[in-house]
């Protein structure tokens, strides 16, 4: 018997016998009143299940953190660090400790990334409300979500990561004739490339109104703002040079003295893009009455671009921006879109052909089977 019954039964079992003592002698009176407990505990416990079912995930989300006590390199003082685990929709992630690095995730796993991409770690998890646990040597170590659903302000600065070259109003203000040097923007969000640059990651993240980031340190006279792709300050609304790029303003503080330095992101880490032109296995009647794939698609490293063959050159009709793309093995690709409408779906690799690129409506590969679509999949042209 299970306990919703064995409350109801004790409520009427009470009930009835209150009724007895009390000299009620009204037999529908006292069914009547049973008859209400019941609903009202039915309701009750059915009311408890479904606001249950409705706030607790079975997937993790958003940034999981814990503070860690560390010891300097020198001396045996301690200091603060805070560790978190970054868990993005599309199975793909960051953990941060004392290093950055890529994370890829399913339903009972967490798989650190080396820096070649390869796994280099795995991780088993669980997921208790709010709190992320982490099988450790001894014991299952607990991370807790940090509130708000922006993963940048809570200290994954990973999308930003790469490589970045100086503008030339940059070079020519404070060069010094020079040629300044590449700007190296690691997974974790440390800064390389000038003397000036603090060899950590910021101690705060805060959103500015124009959707700007402004990352500042609590130990160093420096800070920067990240402006994404597509967001021009008024100081560059001018400048072509980072339209439709990632840049970032560099502000140094030197004595009384304050420089700032723009650089663009010419190269992301491990950018992929799939070469060629592809073709959808669906035809569609043209015009003039002859049978044409329903799209040609080309890929860059963030975008899917479908289209049509005009005299022998691509015309573009949309494009879907891409999620995730990566390169498995030398040749097979996995790729996760979505389109404007909010679709999720995913090109990968057949296992017999590289030259067809497989179409799944889905990102969870658990769904494969049961998405995979043969009209919308790619097969390659040239």
């Amino acid at each position: 018997m299970n306990l919703k019954k064995q409350v109801i039964e004790f409520l009427l079992l009470a009930l009835l016998m209150t009724g007895c003592s009390s000299g009620k002698s009204d037999a529908s009176e006292q069914t009547e009143a049973a008859a209400n407990v019941s609903t009202e505990v039915a309701v009750t416990e059915s009311s408890v299940e479904t606001a249950e079912s409705d706030s607790v995930s079975d997937k993790p989300c958003g940034v999981y953190s814990r503070i860690e006590k560390m010891e300097h390199y020198e001396g045996n003082d301690l200091f603060e660090l805070e560790c978190f685990f970054s868990f993005n929709e599309d199975g793909t992630g960051l953990a941060r400790f004392e290093v950055a690095s890529p994370i890829e995730w399913d339903e009972k796993n967490i798989y650190l990334e080396s820096t070649t991409g390869d796994i280099e770690e795995t991780l088993e998890y669980k997921l208790e409300g709010d709190v992320l646990k982490i099988k450790g040597e001894y014991d299952w170590v607990d991370y807790t979500k940090k509130p708000g659903d922006d993963p940048v302000q809570n200290g994954d600065l990973s999308k930003f990561a790469g490589v970045y070259m100086a503008t030339d109003e940059s070079n020519s203000a404070n060069g010094h004739g020079k040629t300044l040097g590449d700007l190296h923007f690691s997974w974790g969000g440390e800064l390389s490339g000038s003397e000036y640059f603090p060899q950590t990651w910021p101690s705060k993240v805060t959103k500015n109104e124009d959707g700007s980031y402004l990352c500042e340190y609590d130990d160093y006279d420096f800070e920067y703002i990240i402006y994404p792709k597509g967001l021009l300050d008024e100081k560059e609304a001018g400048n072509p040079e980072l339209k439709d790029k990632v840049y970032i303003r560099a502000i140094i503080k030197k004595d009384d003295d304050v420089k700032e330095e723009v650089y663009y992101r010419y190269a992301a880490f491990k950018a992929v893009s799939i070469s060629g032109t592809w073709q959808m296995a669906s035809i569609t009647p043209m015009e003039d009455g002859s049978m044409e794939p329903e799209y040609y698609v080309q890929f860059t490293d963030s975008e899917i671009n479908y289209g049509h063959m005009k005299d022998g050159e691509f015309e573009l009709d949309h494009s879907d921006k891409i999620s995730n793309i990566k390169e498995v093995l030398e040749g097979v690709y996995k790729v996760q879109a979505e389109s404007e409408k909010g679709v999720k779906y995913t090109y990968q690799t057949s296992e017999s052909d590289k030259d067809t690129l497989e179409y799944y409506e889905t990102w969870d590969e658990a769904d494969f089977s049961n998405t995979y679509s043969a009209g919308a999949s790619l097969s390659r042209t040239k």
